[in-house]
């Protein structure tokens, strides 16, 4: 009598190259933000993704370049988003609030990425920059070009363009990562309103004239 032999067989999605690497990049995001980069195991992300762990190694030769590359991926998205709503208003005013309000907006539903942009800065200190500051510098044309039209239109007061471009990033980044983690849309609102208030009006009673 002939014995049948039962083989079990696993219903894999296949998927194109750059869905998988896509992937791959969304689900180590959630790890690397929660655990950190050191205490963050491949094998766990794999597991997570019912992958086999040299699948991952298929895309990403080591762990600090899946690492570098959540960040980047993270931060571009950003990087989009701000481009696309400063396309969408006119006036350097409301620029500028398209600017706040999507910081604050991108930040408070992928809060995720929040922390992965702090623990990029803090665990790997050897590099040179993060790439929260790369990118931020490549897309910092936006606000000087935004500024340099509104002084033009004598909206703003003359200012030194390139300075008040990194001020303002760096109000705008202390404000969000401090402010991200309130739990409601209501405080959210209260941040956005507040921050470009300051921006835009300032401290002094002259300047509000």
């Amino acid at each position: 009598m002939a014995v049948k032999s039962k083989t079990k067989t696993r219903n894999r999605t296949r998927m194109a190259p750059e869905q998988r690497r896509l992937q791959i990049l969304i689900e180590s995001i959630g790890h690397f933000s929660r655990n950190g980069y050191h205490e963050t195991d491949l094998q766990t992300i794999a597991a997570s993704l019912e992958i086999a762990k040299g699948t991952i190694y298929l895309y990403f030769k080591t762990k600090e370049e899946l690492f570098n590359t959540a960040v980047e991926h993270a931060v571009q998205a950003l990087a989009d988003s701000i481009h696309r709503e400063v396309m969408a208003v006119d006036g350097p005013v409301d620029k500028i609030r398209a600017i706040v309000r999507v910081h604050y907006t991108f930040f408070y539903r992928q809060r995720e990425l929040v922390q992965i942009i702090i623990r990029e800065r803090g665990e790997l200190l050897a590099r040179a920059e993060s790439t929260y500051h790369r990118v931020f510098q490549d897309n910092a044309l936006h606000i000087e070009n935004i500024l340099r039209d509104g002084i033009r239109q004598k909206i703003f007061r003359k200012v030194n363009t390139e300075e008040t471009t990194l001020i303002l990033a760096s109000l705008l980044t202390g404000s969000i990562f401090t402010h991200v983690y309130k739990n409601t849309r209501k405080a959210m609102e209260t941040s956005i309103a507040a921050t470009c208030d300051l921006l835009l009006k300032g401290l002094t009673c002259e300047m509000n004239k």
